[in-house]
Formats: structure tokens, C-alpha cells, sequence
């Protein structure tokens, strides 16, 4: 009876709401768990393929470095094994192990060592940059001018040249040294379509704050000229004079 009573009541339609909605409830839950696992099962096996994957090439890696170390601690033992006494009672495959690792660290420091040396060579190795080979003018041929060597460059050529007795070249040379010092004291340019008396004239503006240079330039000039293109007879006396013109001149500009 009072099941019964209970059934009635249920019934009735201000109670007809529960049953119906805890269903619905229940398969929406079971509709979105389903479509979860539709969406993300791909993707959850994806991930499982590469685990596996990945499990497998670390075991095969591990496998064949045991594998092979195995094979060497295998072979030591069975090389020395051979060359043991037989009536020794010592067993070399007590300390094989060992002497393997040191085997194999000792080719280890070695190829290291090897390395540090040949890097510690490459950096103190020092790059030579060959230094361009600087020509002697020749000092007879006419288009030779005295900016083709420095002023001491020229003094040790005309010293070269009284050695070989070649007073005319010498004579040329010291000229030569006289006309780079004066470039190099900015009173001339030199060019090489310009005559000696071009460079006095040159010399004379532009020497009025230095000195008298005017007078042993131009007194070198007709020594130079006289013994080069006439038939002034050379002598030492002629390059001592040429000489201490210069460092006349050389003395004035201090």
C-alpha cells in the first residue's frame, strides 16, 4: 500500500520534472565525454608513437654500447687468458676490467692532448705579409727623378756608388738626396717636367722664414749641371763640395 501511495505521488505533475531532467543530464555528460575522446584520441595515439619511438632508440643505443664494450672486455680477457702460465694461480680477469678503462681513458687524454697542441699551434702561427721589393732607379737614365727614393735612400746609394768608383752616378745621387730633403721640408714638389732652376725659384718663395738655403741649392746646382751634361771634369773635390752644400742646407731648416 504505501509503495503504491509513493508511485501516485510521483506521478502527479508538479513531480513529473525530476526524472526526465536527471536523464538528460546524464546522457549530455555521456555525449561529451565521448566527443572528447573523439577529438583527442589521434592525438593522444600521435604522441604514444613518438614515446615509443624514442624508447626504442635509446634501448637500441644502450644495448649496442653494452654489447660492444662486452665484446672488448671479452676479447681482452680471452688475449691475456691465452698468455697466462697455466700453472699461475693468478686470474687476469680480476683486474681486465680495469685495465680496459684505463686503456680507453688513456687514448682519451691522448686525443685530447693531441687537439690542445694543434689549436696552441694554429694561433701562434704568425701570417708574413712579404714586403714589396722597393727597385733601384737607374741613375743614368734621363726620367729618373729624386721622389723615387727617400732622402737617406738616396745618400746610401750615392755611397754605393764612390765605392764602385761610379763618380757621376754618385754625384747624381747626392744632388738627388738634396731635392727629396727640400720636398720633404715642403719648400719644393717635386715633377718631372720641372728644371733645376725651377726648383730655386720655388725654393726662393718659399725659404724667406728658413735661411739663407737659396745660395748652397743653387751653387749644387751648377756643380751638378756642369759635371752631368758638360764636360766639367769630375773630381772628389766637386762631391765633398756638392756634399757639405747639403748639409748646409740641412743645418738651416735645423
Amino acid at each position: 500500500m504505501l509503495d503504491q501511495a509513493i508511485s501516485e505521488v510521483l506521478q502527479q505533475p508538479e513531480f513529473a520534472w525530476r526524472l526526465p531532467r536527471e536523464k538528460v543530464t546524464k546522457d549530455n555528460k555521456g555525449n561529451s565525454s565521448g566527443l572528447l575522446a573523439r577529438l583527442f584520441s589521434p592525438l593522444a595515439g600521435f604522441f604514444s608513437g613518438i614515446g615509443t619511438w624514442l624508447g626504442d632508440i635509446v634501448k637500441a643505443t644502450i644495448d649496442s654500447l653494452s654489447k660492444n664494450l662486452g665484446s672488448l672486455f671479452d676479447w681482452l680477457e680471452l688475449l691475456f687468458d691465452r698468455e697466462k702460465d697455466e700453472s699461475s694461480e693468478f686470474d687476469f680477469k680480476d683486474i681486465s676490467r680495469p685495465m680496459a678503462y684505463v686503456l680507453i681513458g688513456g687514448i682519451s687524454v691522448l686525443l685530447l692532448v693531441l687537439l690542445v697542441k694543434s689549436l696552441l699551434r694554429r694561433r701562434n702561427v704568425v701570417e708574413v705579409t712579404p714586403e714589396p721589393v722597393q727597385t733601384v732607379p737607374d741613375l743614368s737614365a734621363e726620367e729618373t727623378t729624386a721622389d723615387q727614393l727617400a732622402e737617406d735612400q738616396w745618400l746610401a746609394l750615392a755611397s754605393e756608388m764612390l765605392e764602385k768608383n761610379e763618380l757621376r752616378l754618385a754625384l747624381r745621387a747626392l744632388f738627388f738626396s738634396s731635392l727629396a730633403f727640400l720636398e720633404r721640408q715642403r719648400l719644393i714638389v717635386i715633377t718631372p717636367f720641372k728644371t733645376n732652376r725651377d726648383y730655386l725659384r720655388e725654393l726662393s718663395r718659399n725659404s724667406h722664414a728658413i735661411g739663407d738655403l737659396r745660395k748652397p741649392f743653387s751653387e749644387n746646382i751648377t756643380l751638378f749641371e756642369k759635371s752631368w751634361y758638360g764636360n766639367h771634369h769630375l773630381s772628389n773635390d766637386t762631391l765633398t763640395r756638392v756634399d757639405e752644400n747639403s748639409k748646409l742646407m740641412r743645418s738651416c731648416c735645423g
